[in-house]
């Protein structure tokens, strides 16, 4: 039994810190891929100038733009995938098979995924209207551009928000994960 305890806390603590590694490493990416503007409704005529004046420089910010949160979309749903299939679903699998209960980590970990199904979901959308976004003539409608460019920034905040939330669920499944261990070797240990 003492051998089993010991290996189990060797398992544990490997996976807590491998929880905690995931979460700080989505929590650095979405701070740095996600940071906006806020919008504005209805273009001005000054606006709308500038649009037109420096069309140029604007496409070449946005394709920059594409092009970086690409690789940071690719970046953070590898990490994402580590979080539910490598360490959320191999947890509660060897909770189960050590006949053991928590729904509480069953349910962050559907919730996760359901979120993680969000963020491809909305970060493709993102990325469809960016790209439309960067073909569009900006010195002949300046004003069609200006609201693509409030969609595509709507549809940032809404990414914005799904890495949020992922990076909330993760670190209440890591919490959980704590408390998890905690009951169960404190109660091994006390038997």
């Amino acid at each position: 039994m003492r051998a089993k305890l010991v290996n189990f806390r060797k398992k544990s603590g490997f996976l807590i810190v491998f929880a905690l590694c995931g979460l700080l490493i989505v929590v650095q990416f979405s701070k740095v891929v996600f940071a906006e503007e806020a919008a504005k409704e209805k273009p001005t005529d000054v606006q709308l100038s500038k649009i037109s004046e420096k069309c140029t420089d604007l496409k070449k910010d946005l394709k920059k733009l594409r092009s970086e949160d690409a690789l940071k979309r690719v970046n953070l749903g590898k990490d994402y995938e580590k979080i539910s299939n490598g360490l959320m679903s191999n947890f509660n699998a060897r909770i189960a098979l050590n006949k053991k209960n928590d729904a509480g980590l069953i349910s962050l970990t559907a919730e996760f995924d359901e979120n993680f199904r969000y963020f491809r979901d909305n970060f493709q959308n993102y990325e469809r209207e960016l790209s439309e976004l960067t073909t569009q003539d900006c010195v002949k409608n300046p004003r069609e551009f200006y609201l693509k460019l409030e969609k595509v920034r709507k549809l940032r905040r809404e990414v914005s928000y799904n890495t949020t939330k992922l990076s909330e669920i993760a670190e209440k499944y890591g919490i959980q994960v704590h408390e998890f261990v905690m009951k169960n070797t404190t109660g091994a240990a006390n038997e």
